[in-house]
């Protein structure tokens, strides 16, 4: 069996530090969260690459008038 993390799990851990963390922690791949990811995608593919995890699932930012304040 393979087993997956989703970054939302860690929601205040930087994507650098999730990586690292589900890799030491044995897990086969990480579901990510768009906005968690930095904006330099080759070296977030490297950062995955190196650590062996694959990607199982990744959830799109979505633009939305909420984050405006709008009562």
């Amino acid at each position: 069996m393979k087993t997956s993390l989703s970054t939302i799990s860690t929601i205040n851990a930087s994507f650098a530090d999730d990586v690292a963390a589900y890799h030491a922690a044995g897990f086969d791949g990480i579901g990510l969260w768009e906005f968690k990811l930095p904006a330099d995608d080759a070296a977030n593919l490297e950062l995955l690459s190196a650590a062996g995890l694959a990607v199982t699932n990744c959830v799109p930012t979505v633009a939305t008038f909420l984050q405006l304040g709008i009562p």
